[in-house]
Parts: structure tokens; sequence; C-alpha cells
């Protein structure tokens, strides 16, 4: 007599179970022969992972990615707080929601289907074209380029924005994102104020104020060891901010909320970066400009930004001085141009399809060229712009599906009309897209801002095709 189907499927987890269990055994002696340290590390880590395995899988994802999306502010520096930079904690948190989520975890178990149309293949086909120009270039096995590929191109922010929309299906999990921002806002304002201050003793983790590691010392760089970085992380969790104060329903929570946004707006200042004040004044005034109901507050809010920004450069000492010097420098423009330059002078010797994904540090010193400005610092290091950036290694083909798909994407995502509870977080997609595609000019995206904006993308095109009602409820 045949076993059952439910036996058969016991048999081959108790298999597996002892299979694993020997093999756990096995890796753990090995290790012990060679280092005590390992085996316990290693033993530690047996333990410690079926445990928070176990919770992720129970846990709501939207609880699981807003901790990932809210640690990812550390992405790049977890090494100076002694976490292995492949196993980092928001890398994991971000990659588990997303696999609670096609695997059905019982949170989600009676989600809708997830829809795939014709912008999802659009992205994923630009994702293929990245790998392959990796391939020929021989840098597809390279550590740098492939975590360049999956964190900011597009495997990771492709993804969260396929899966945003069963992620976060109702307010409530819409608000979770939003606490994790605002605490965010909250963190990086103040930390950014410690560090104008030089108050190094109140700034946490401790990496931050060591002006051995990182740029940018001297300004407000926070947890990103780069004031760009930071910048643009404040400006996404002040209009996160906003909307909370416009949308949380207890009063102590939207004065949280409040205060959040008017520290945010505060420490853009000390960060004395032009690409972060360009592209977060523009962000808020196209996106008032774009609200009807926002016009009427143009003038009073850039006569209160102004008054914030004069009151700031009063009050924190030195600060008017710096932020002059730093209008006056030449340096980094200077830098910029050359780079920009030698990334122009690779595309024109490839016009088609560039020289190969992240090949410029290796191949851009040969296309400096002597200008009417200094040939000063730049050699080894990236463009400092994710257009010319492509546009060297990708070529003409390759820049332009990439600004194709990520362009149509969003605009998709602004232009499509969802349940009313969304609407803020269409002005919130303009204000934040406009920033980045600002910044991203002058410097290449960091993971937190590409993460954030795809996953508000996915979150507000979702909500066009579904409202609240045709989703299961969840605990």
């Amino acid at each position: 007599m045949e076993p059952s189907a439910a036996t058969a499927r016991r048999i081959l987890e108790g298999l597996a179970l002892v299979g694993g269990a020997a093999a756990g055994l096995a890796a753990l002696a090995f290790v012990a022969r060679y280092s005590p340290y390992g085996a316990f590390a290693l033993l530690v880590l047996a333990t410690a992972f079926p445990a928070a395995a176990y919770v992720i899988w129970h846990a709501h994802p939207a609880s699981v990615l807003s901790a990932g999306i809210g640690l990812a502010i550390f992405s790049g520096s977890w090494k100076y707080m002694g976490f292995p930079e492949l196993v980092a904690p928001d890398r994991i948190l971000i990659c588990s929601a997303i696999a609670t989520v096609i695997l059905r975890a019982p949170q989600v178990r009676a989600r809708a289907p997830i829809e795939i149309r014709p912008i999802h293949w659009l992205l994923a086909i630009t994702v293929a074209y990245v790998m392959a120009s990796a391939l020929a270039a021989g840098t597809f096995f390279n550590k740098a380029s492939m975590l360049r590929l999956v964190d900011l191109v597009g495997v990771v922010a492709f993804l969260l924005f396929l899966v945003a929309p069963a992620i976060f299906p109702t307010a409530r999990h819409r608000s979770i994102l939003l606490g994790w921002l605002v605490a965010v806002g909250f963190y990086l304002s103040l930390t950014s104020y410690f560090e104008a201050l030089g108050a190094t003793g109140l700034v946490f983790p401790r990496y931050i104020a060591d002006s051995h590691i990182g740029i940018h010392v001297g300004r407000a760089r926070g947890p990103f060891l780069e004031a760009v970085g930071n910048g643009t992380a404040i400006y996404i969790a002040f209009v996160a901010a906003v909307i909370a104060a416009k949308t949380w329903q207890a009063r102590w929570q939207r004065n949280i909320a409040v205060l959040t946004a008017l520290l945010c707006a505060g420490s853009l200042v000390f960060t004395l970066t032009r690409s972060v004040w360009i592209g977060s004044a523009a962000g808020t005034l196209v996106t008032m400009l774009a609200h009807p109901q926002l016009r009427r507050w143009l003038l009073p809010v850039a006569a209160s930004a102004a008054l914030l920004t004069a009151g700031t450069l009063t009050v924190v000492p030195g600060l008017s001085s710096k932020v002059q010097t730093r209008e006056a420098s030449k340096g980094p423009i200077y830098d910029r141009l050359n780079l920009s330059h030698a990334a122009l002078n690779m595309a024109e010797a490839r016009p088609l399809f560039g020289f190969g994904w992240t090949t410029f540090k290796a191949v851009g010193t040969d296309y400096f060229r002597q200008g009417d400005y200094p040939l000063t610092a730049g050699v080894g290091v990236g463009v400092h712009s994710a257009y010319l950036s492509n546009l060297a290694e990708l070529g003409l083909v390759g820049t332009t599906l990439w600004l194709l798909s990520t362009g149509l994407a969003v605009w998709l995502a602004l232009t499509r009309r969802g349940p009313p509870e969304l609407e803020l977080w269409r002005y919130g997609l303009l204000a934040i897209s406009v920033c980045v595609s600002i910044v991203s000019a002058l410097v290449y995206p960091y993971l937190f801002m590409v993460v954030v904006l795809w996953l508000w993308a996915g979150i507000v095109y979702g909500g066009g095709h579904r409202t609240e009602t045709t989703v299961a409820p969840t605990t």
C-alpha cells in the first residue's frame, strides 16, 4: 500500500531535517578544528538564524520591509559596526520581505495575484541588458559590480516596484512605512544638528564622528559618511513626515511628524551640499505648483524656508562662513568637469554599447583631457553623475533603455489615478522623484534613495489598479 501524500511529505521533511542537522554538525566540527571562536560564532548563527527566519516568516512583510528600508541608511557602513557586508541586516530584511510575499507567507497568503504588466517586462529587459554588459566586459563576477547591479540599478528596486501593492495594500500597512521614515528623519536630522554643533559625543553610532573614514568631514554626513546621501535621505524623510502629519489620527503622532518635518527642513543646510539644496528646493517647488490646493501656500512656505535657513545660519556658530566657503569652492566643480568629460570621451569612443558595466574606474583614466580648468583629482573614482556613468559604460542603447524604463515607471505611477487615500502619496512621489533625478545628475545614487523611490512608485502605481476593498484583511 502506497503512503499518502501527507505521509510522504512528512518523511521528506524528516529526511531534510536529519540531513541539515548532520551537515550543520559536520561544518561545526570542521570549523572547531581550526578556530574555537569561529565554531562558537557558527553555533550562535545556527541558533539565531532559524529563530529570525521564523519571526520574519510569520510577521507581515510591511513591517519587515519597512525595518529594512529604515536600516538601509547604514548600507555600506555595516563593517564599522562589526557586520559583514554580504549579510547586512538591511539587505536581509528587504530580500526576506520580497521572498515572503512571493512564497505567500501566512500574513499574505490571501493576497491578490501579483500582476505583471508591460512596464515590469521593460524593467526586466533593462536588468538583462546590464547583466549582458557586465558579462561582456568581464565584470559580472566582480563583487562591487554585482552589488551595484542588485542594489542601485534594478534587481531589488524593480522587485520592490512589482510587489509593493501586495505588501502595502491598506492605509494601516502604509502607516508602518511612514513610521519608519519619520523615525529615520528624526534620527538623521538630530545627528546633523549634533555634527554641526560639534557635539560628537552625542553622535551614534560612533563611526560617524571618525574623521579617518568616509568623506565630507565637517559637514552633516550622517551614517552615510557622505553629505549628499545624507541630505537626500533627510529630504525623503521630510516628505514622509509631511504626509504623516496629514494622515495620522492621533494628535501626539501628528505632533511628532510636524516636529520631524521642521527638524529635517532645518538640517538640510548642514549638509553644505549644492545638489541637495537644489534638489530639495526643486522637488518642493514642482510639487506645490502641481497641486492646486498647495499653490496658494507657495509664497508662505518659501518665506518660512528662507527665515528658517537664515535663523539656522545665524544661530549655529561658524555655519555661515562654512556655507560661503562651500559656495565659493571650485575644487569639487573641477573634479566633476574632469570626470564628466572623461565619461563623454568614452561615450564618443564607443557610442552604442559603451565599455561595459562598472568599467569607468579602470578605463576612465585614459580619457582624461586637459581643458580650460585644472586637471585635479578624479582618477580612479566613479563619475559624479548616474546619467554620464551609464552613458560611458552602457552606451546610448543601454542608457536609453534605462531612462525609458525608469522614467516610464515613475510617469505611469504619477499619472494613474488611484483611490483618494493615495493622492498625498502621489504628490510625495513627485517631490521625491524630482529631487532624486536632480541629485543623480551630480552623484551616483545611494541604496536608501533608490529603494524608497521604487517602493513608493510601486505603492502609487499599484493603487491605480486596485482599491482597499479588494484586499483580503490581514493581521
